[in-house]
């Protein structure tokens, strides 16, 4: 499965109804073959401002593209998706490997070069919605609203590099 795994700064690209580009976020990436993404939090101030630093914040499978009426390119819709933005996991905590290939290698996006551990996280993580889990089910429950600061994430990112 091809999957595209991107950092995202910001919320509202893609919308709560799952178009991907309406915003004209990530241009020419949306044009590449890919058979699902994952998009994550970055963990720079912008992220933090949005609340999504370093949380696994949508997921989008099986999609159909068409011309873009908002912006150039193409609007990317797809046939299953959840948008969790603030109330998605960590990707620390649910894919340790492809957390650190995307945070510590400085990498914004990621697409045919997963190693097999990253391949099967990411994975991992459409199979969420292969298996119709709910959004309350893949956060952990009605209860699992905390966050972590920014300055957390920025000291467990800095921590892993003196290692």
């Amino acid at each position: 499965m091809r999957i595209l795994t991107y950092k995202r700064t910001h919320t509202g690209d893609p919308d709560k109804l799952g178009r991907f580009g309406v915003r004209d976020c990530m241009g020419r990436v949306r044009d590449l073959h890919f058979d699902a993404v994952i998009g994550i939090g970055g963990i720079g101030s912008e992220a933090c401002s949005n609340g999504i630093a370093g949380k696994i914040t949508w997921i989008g499978l099986n999609p159909k593209k068409r011309a873009n009426p908002y912006a150039e390119g193409t609007l990317v819709e797809f046939e299953q998706f959840v948008l969790l933005e603030a109330k998605g996991p960590s990707l620390q905590v649910e894919a340790p490997h492809l957390a650190r290939r995307m945070y510590e290698g400085k990498v914004r996006y990621l697409l045919n070069d997963y190693t097999e551990e990253e391949q099967l996280e990411a994975e991992a993580i459409v199979n969420w919605l292969r298996e119709g889990k709910q959004v309350n089910e893949v956060v952990g429950g009605e209860d699992s609203h905390c966050r972590p600061s920014c300055r957390s994430v920025a000291r467990e990112r800095d921590s892993r590099k003196r290692c």
